[in-house]
């Protein structure tokens, strides 16, 4: 199928002033791109892919919350800060905290969590530690998982788009981590050793990374990674087992959220925003449409990938 230039229009976030990051008050305005893409390309803005069979199969069961300990979804980005498509990000509906940039699912501790498309590894931060806060003003957390994994897509469907997943316990893309002390899981959050490296990517600004010790991670950046493969495993904050993950796609307009770092690239709700699958190699994908980050109907990681201990 070839490449055709399409006209997509979006609604982004007019921004103003801040309490939480920088704006109190938004209003919306309806802006029109244009970009090189895939014809039928499925997203929000786009519309549903050609065939819906098999399509958001595990939105349903994800959303409703009901059987404990199984794959489902958290809370989802703050509305305030999506500037790109759909804000609501849907069931189950917890209120997110102001600022909050990602989707949330809850999933068993250690479970694989999978690429969504090819991607390649630009930057990392540890930040885990086996107790954060304190239990005399009850803001105690413990454990506290948070490594943060950063990658830029390989797909020639989302060029340009940034995913990072971060509250995982380890990643086999880190080889030295935990078992490297100046790669560790801290003891107390505060005496984390801070090794990070790479792009970085917050609520209104990017930065770059490159801490004395990161070298000591392994870390394989710049690796590229297919879709359906293990990116790490997920963590636990306190009594809460999950993975977060937040999305910037690349768009014509500025984001009025950001002050440094590329200002085309927009926040979006990511249940909301894409069409979503389970994984299944040697299935053709229709364009545009994302794997769900753990394995799902009836796919199953290698036995030896399953473990938290995997490192490629």
């Amino acid at each position: 199928m070839g490449i055709g230039l399409i006209t997509r229009s979006l609604l982004v976030l007019v921004a103003v002033a801040s309490s939480a990051v920088g704006c109190d008050a938004v209003e919306r305005t309806s802006l029109t791109l244009t970009g090189t893409l895939e014809p039928g390309f499925a997203s929000a803005l786009d519309g549903p892919p050609a065939s819906m069979d098999g399509i958001n199969s595990e939105h349903a069961r994800w959303e409703d919350g009901l059987a404990p300990g199984a794959v489902r979804f958290g809370t989802h980005a703050d509305p305030a800060m999506v500037t790109l498509g759909p804000t609501d990000g849907g069931s189950p509906g917890y209120p997110a905290y102001d600022g909050k940039l990602s989707m949330n699912i809850k999933m068993p501790h250690g479970t694989p969590v999978l690429a969504p498309f090819d991607v390649r590894l630009i930057g990392f931060d540890n930040r885990g530690a086996l107790v954060r806060g304190s239990s005399a003003d009850g803001s105690e957390q413990a454990p506290f998982d948070d490594l943060e994994l950063c990658f830029e897509s390989l797909s020639r469907e989302w060029p340009g788009t940034i995913m990072c997943v971060y509250h995982l316990a380890t990643s086999p893309l880190l080889v030295g981590h935990p078992d490297d002390v100046r790669c560790a899981i801290a003891d107390r959050w505060e005496d984390r050793t801070g090794a990070a490296a790479g792009r970085q990517f917050y609520a209104m600004n990017e930065d770059v990374a490159d801490t004395e010790v990161a070298s000591a991670c392994g870390a394989r950046i710049d690796a590229g990674l297919g879709r359906g493969r293990v990116l790490g495993y997920s963590g636990t904050v306190g009594d809460n087992p999950h993975v977060a993950f937040k999305f910037k796609v690349p768009a014509s307009g500025p984001n009025p959220l950001t002050e440094t770092g590329d200002l085309n690239l927009h926040w979006v709700q990511p249940a909301r925003f894409f069409y979503w699958r389970c994984h299944e190699d040697d299935v053709s994908f229709q364009p545009g449409v994302l794997a769900y980050p753990v394995a799902c109907g009836g796919y199953k990681v290698a036995t030896h990938q399953q473990e938290i201990s995997f490192k490629y």
